[in-house]
């Protein structure tokens, strides 16, 4: 397997970064990512994989605070 490190297009508009984060929850496991968005001159985003992350979801946890468990880790993803 191999993975590219996520680069700066050669075509960006600027160096600004935005991020979009994501995470959704299972019966069983949680998975958060996090990718870097930059804008092209020709209008367009270039998106790349920057981290992800994936945890069990503790046993008789219910599906809504399993969601909300997602969120968390996300929020703490996002600040590290």
């Amino acid at each position: 397997i191999r993975f590219n490190r996520a680069i700066i297009p050669v075509d960006a508009v600027d160096l600004n970064i935005d991020t979009l984060d994501f995470g959704d929850a299972s019966k069983s496991l949680l998975c958060v990512a996090i990718y870097a968005r930059f804008k092209r001159k020709n209008g367009e985003f270039s998106c790349q994989l920057v981290l992800a992350r994936s945890r069990l979801i503790p046993d008789g946890m219910s599906q809504p605070r399993a969601e909300l468990y997602a969120a968390l880790v996300n929020a703490y993803m996002n600040n590290t």
